[in-house]
């Protein structure tokens, strides 16, 4: 992975609105001219869009609001997804259940007495409106690296949930380090927005229990210049995700959902057929100096921090997890990178 950031030129501009305006935190002219645009660019008010310094406080955030708002203090979230998900959990003092996946990576809904935090996993879509499964659920929704698949659908959210995307350097949309909360309903972004300022409500009076995870001024700055180029940006990676997907279809490898069904994603994951030749292949990448990654390794209930969380049939999580291997993909991919790739995928 090799992050594509706003250079030092393409921040000028909006660096020298921060010298105007004297401010630098605290819900500044720049944080709220990136909800405006966000909130068009998502299809929703602009009161909807609370601001994190990272994605992990917003997800932690997001998880503690709905559990005091109602959803209960279980929480069942799949165990194949990033570490910072489980994290997240875990700090907002939920009662925590590792639950497995789909066909498709995505998480079953076990959970009759709580809530769900439902993944998106490598940039994949969110759920039909129409899924029975989770309509009537209260869910957290970590869409971390679904920018590109969230463009003007996330007007239609549960009617009582959070969904968080990632503004981290790595991900479509870079602030260097960001979260974006899209709350289904004005209460729930107040309460978010709240949280996120120590607890206060207009007042110096901390009304609940809160942290400090607000968006600098700075941060803003760089996201604002990241949605300048993203028009350039995205025609980059879909170039990109066209050579990859051709390379996957042509040699017979089927990849993860968001580059199969057209969306742009920070990823190139191949699914196999065994352990034993996702294993084979990657050493015959690796022989020829092509990196790759385990990216969610074998799943968090495999993590030594979470070894005491409770834990349902995991069995399409281990065999996700053992079939899947990422390949390089970024913006900077040449030509002869991805003709190196395919002749070594054909070799083997």
């Amino acid at each position: 992975m090799k992050p594509r950031m706003p250079s030092a030129s393409a921040l000028i501009g909006y660096l020298n609105q921060i010298d105007e305006s004297g401010i630098y935190s605290n819900f500044g002219p720049l944080s709220k001219k990136l909800i405006s645009r966000l909130s068009a660019y998502f299809g929703v008010d602009d009161a909807q869009i609370v601001l994190m310094s990272n994605a992990t406080l917003a997800l932690q955030g997001s998880i503690s609001i709905l559990s005091e708002r109602g959803a209960g203090n279980s929480i069942s979230l799949p165990s194949w997804t990033f570490t910072a998900s489980a994290s997240a959990a875990v700090l907002s003092g939920c009662d925590l259940m590792f639950v497995d996946i789909d066909e498709d990576w995505r998480v079953l809904n076990s959970n009759t007495d709580g809530f769900v935090l439902d993944v998106l996993p490598f940039g994949d879509s969110l759920r039909a409106s129409t899924s029975s499964e989770f309509s009537a659920t209260s869910q957290v929704i970590d869409g971390a690296a679904s920018f590109d698949s969230l463009h003007k659908s996330a007007g239609n959210l549960p009617k009582e949930s959070v969904l968080v995307v990632s503004m981290h350097a790595t991900k479509l949309l870079g602030a260097g380090e960001g979260g974006v909360c899209i709350a289904s309903s004005l209460e729930i972004a107040n309460e978010l927005r709240a949280w996120s300022n120590f607890g206060f409500d207009g007042t110096r009076n901390s009304r609940r229990i809160g942290t400090n995870s607000k968006l600098s001024e700075y941060a803003a700055a760089v996201a604002l210049a990241s949605l300048d180029s993203w028009p350039e940006t995205r025609e980059i990676l879909e170039s990109n995700r066209l050579k990859a997907l051709e390379i996957s279809n042509a040699l017979g490898f089927s990849v993860h959902n968001s580059m199969k069904n057209g969306f742009i994603s920070p990823y190139w994951i191949l699914k196999f057929d065994s352990h034993a030749y996702r294993d084979y292949v990657e050493e015959k990448l690796r022989e020829q100096s092509i990196e790759t990654r385990h990216w969610w390794a074998s799943g968090c209930h495999a993590m030594e921090a979470y070894k005491s969380i409770k834990c349902s049939d995991l069995s399409k999580t281990v065999w996700a997890s053992q079939t899947s291997l990422g390949l390089p993909f970024h913006a900077y991919l040449s030509n002869s990178d991805f003709d190196h790739i395919f002749n070594v995928l054909s070799d083997v």
